[in-house]
């Protein structure tokens, strides 16, 4: 992911509202309104989302009024000016995929002209957090997410990756079908270690039954199979963040030896893997 200035501007300022308060004060005018700027956009884009939420749109009738007076009401009520940091600190600490889903929905709410008002800081923010269909990004979302310690944010990013690949094959198929062979590699090396050198309990019933369907079905059947399966592709994309981003007792040598050694040589030419 892109690491704009607007973050580095939001992690030096987000350590308590009275820290970020005297760093506003020790700048001069002109340096403090653009501040203001940048914290004013964390606040229209938490307080735009609530109004969705809540139908209440006086949560942002208040951006009704030229930005010059917004910014003169940061610099003269400072009950206002809370406000603003506290929902600048809450877009911070959000995961980064939350941060994509609420920069997608102003997009579609039409709402980046309003935010370009605001500040032209709003296009770095653009930028930073767009959707990227790779696998090295895939990663990111999912441990930054659990590094968030929300219990539910690995079940947020594989939804919505999973989401975002079904969009994505309608435009390139090719590329969708790479992701899905990634997916089918890593869930059947693990997966089928476990079964073999674990109890039954390790693995749910769905998941014997998906490794025998990748071991009867042609790999153009099983793509074709997985993109219309929304199940087996979320249960593809959380085996594939799960193996290859978490710390575990086994090694990724040892099941990749075991794959090798007891692994038919038409699977191994299928799933397109080589011993190296």
């Amino acid at each position: 992911m892109v690491i704009s200035i607007n973050d580095k501007i939001r992690k030096e300022f987000n350590k308590s509202i009275f820290y970020a308060i005297s760093k506003l004060e020790q700048l001069d005018i002109a340096d403090r309104e653009e501040l203001i700027r940048l914290f004013l956009l964390d606040h229209y884009k938490v307080s735009f989302l609530d109004s969705l939420i809540t139908t209440d749109s006086k949560l942002i009738q208040k951006f009704n009024e030229p930005i010059e007076e917004i910014i003169d009401d940061c610099l003269y009520d400072q009950a206002f000016l809370y406000t603003i940091l506290e929902n600048s600190f809450t877009f911070d600490k959000l995961a980064i995929i939350s941060k994509i889903i609420i920069m997608e929905e102003l997009e579609l709410q039409k709402q980046d002209s309003k935010l370009m008002n605001i500040s032209k800081l709003h296009v770095f923010d653009k930028i930073a957090y767009s959707f990227n269909y790779d696998l090295e990004s895939f990663k990111e979302y999912y441990v930054d997410s659990l590094n968030k310690k929300d219990t539910e944010a690995d079940i947020l990013v594989i939804t919505f990756i999973v989401d975002k690949l079904l969009e994505y094959r309608k435009n390139n198929y090719n590329g969708f079908k790479k992701f899905i062979l990634e997916f089918i590699k890593t869930y059947y090396k693990w997966t089928s270690f476990v079964k073999n050198n674990f109890k039954q309990e390790y693995l749910y019933k769905k998941e014997h039954i998906y490794l025998e369907i990748i071991d009867r079905y042609s790999l153009d059947n099983l793509i074709s199979l997985i993109e219309n399966n929304y199940a087996f592709l979320s249960t593809l994309v959380d085996s594939y963040l799960y193996y290859t981003t978490t710390e575990r007792d086994i090694s990724e040598s040892i099941v990749e030896e075991y794959f090798y050694n007891n692994t038919s040589e038409e699977i191994q030419k299928k799933l397109q893997l080589k011993r190296d």
